[in-house]
C-alpha cells in the first residue's frame, strides 16, 4: 500500500483532530505498520484537509480554529477536582496563549502515576527529583508529575483559581465535584488516618466558606463529617465505614495503610 492512498482527509480528521496526535506521533504509528512517511510530509498534505497547528493548539482553540475539541470529560473533571482539593496545582502559561499545566511533587512514584494518570490525554511525564526539608536531614527523592500545556487546563484554572490582592489563590468552585472518585483522590493526597481511626481531610488552606460547601456536599453524598478548630475536615467517627464504601478499595499499594480495614 502506497502512503498517498493512506493520507487522506479521514486519516487526518481521525488521528490529528480527534485523537488529536502529532505529527511525530502520526509518523511513528504510520512506521509500526511498515509505512515510512515523514512529519514534514504528512505536514505538507495535511495542509490540503485541515487547519495545521503550526504554533500550538492552544492558539488555535484561542482563534476559535474549527478543528478545536476540548478533551475534558467529565471522569476527567472528578479526578481534577479531587487532584486540586489535595496538593496538586495548575499553573498558566506565562506567554499569552492561554493553556494549563496540571503538575504535582509527591513521594511515592506508585502514586504519582496515579495522579497523572487522570490527565492521560494530556500526555503527562513522571520524572525523579531531590528536594530538602526542615523535617529531615540531607535531600530526599520525590516524584514530579506534570502534564502538557493545554487550553482545557487553562479553563480549569480559571475555574479554580481567583486572584486575590495580586495572588492566585486556589478556591473551591460551586460546581466542585464530589464523588467516589474525586474523594478518593483527595483523601490519599491529603487526607490521613490515625491510629484511633480518626480521619481527617485537609482543608485548612482554604476559606471557612469553601471548607462548608465541601461539608455540605459530602453529607448530601451521606458522609457524615464535621469542622474542626484548624478548619479541616472530620469524617465522623460512626461513618468510618460509610466513608470507605463511598470511595472503594485502594488503588495504590503506597498508601494502603489508609485503609485499614482492608
Amino acid at each position: 500500500m502506497y502512503a498517498n492512498d493512506i493520507l487522506t482527509e479521514d486519516f487526518f480528521q481521525k488521528l490529528y483532530v480527534d485523537e488529536q496526535k502529532s505529527f511525530a506521533e502520526m509518523s511513528s504509528h504510520l512506521q509500526k505498520k511498515g509505512i515510512s512517511v515523514s512529519r514534514t510530509t504528512l505536514w505538507r498534505k495535511a495542509k490540503k484537509f485541515i487547519t495545521s497547528r503550526s504554533l500550538s493548539e492552544a492558539k488555535r482553540a484561542k482563534m476559535g480554529s474549527p478543528d478545536y475539541r476540548p478533551l475534558i470529560t467529565e471522569t476527567t473533571n472528578e479526578h481534577i477536582d479531587g487532584f486540586l482539593l489535595g496538593d496538586g496545582h495548575i499553573q498558566a502559561n506565562v506567554n499569552k496563549i492561554k493553556t494549563g499545566r496540571a503538575s504535582c511533587g509527591v513521594l511515592h512514584k506508585e502514586f504519582c502515576e496515579y495522579l497523572m494518570s487522570g490527565f492521560a490525554t494530556y500526555k503527562p511525564t513522571i520524572r525523579p527529583a531531590m528536594q530538602s526539608s526542615s523535617f529531615y536531614e540531607g535531600k530526599r527523592q520525590y516524584w514530579r508529575g506534570r502534564t502538557r500545556l493545554h487550553p482545557d487546563l487553562w479553563s480549569q484554572k480559571n475555574r479554580w483559581y481567583k486572584k486575590l490582592s495580586g495572588k492566585w489563590i486556589k478556591t473551591v468552585p460551586e460546581d466542585v465535584r464530589i464523588t467516589p472518585l474525586s474523594v478518593m483522590v483527595w483523601y490519599l493526597g491529603d487526607g490521613s488516618i490515625s491510629e484511633r481511626r480518626q480521619i481527617e481531610l485537609s482543608t485548612y488552606a482554604f476559606t471557612q466558606r469553601d471548607t462548608d460547601i465541601l461539608l455540605h456536599l459530602l453529607e448530601g453524598c451521606g458522609v457524615s463529617a464535621v469542622k474542626n478548630s484548624r478548619n479541616c475536615l472530620k469524617i465522623n467517627p460512626k461513618n468510618i465505614d460509610g466513608f470507605f464504601d463511598f470511595i472503594g478499595e485502594c488503588p495504590v499499594e503506597c498508601y494502603r495503610y489508609k485503609f485499614p480495614r482492608i
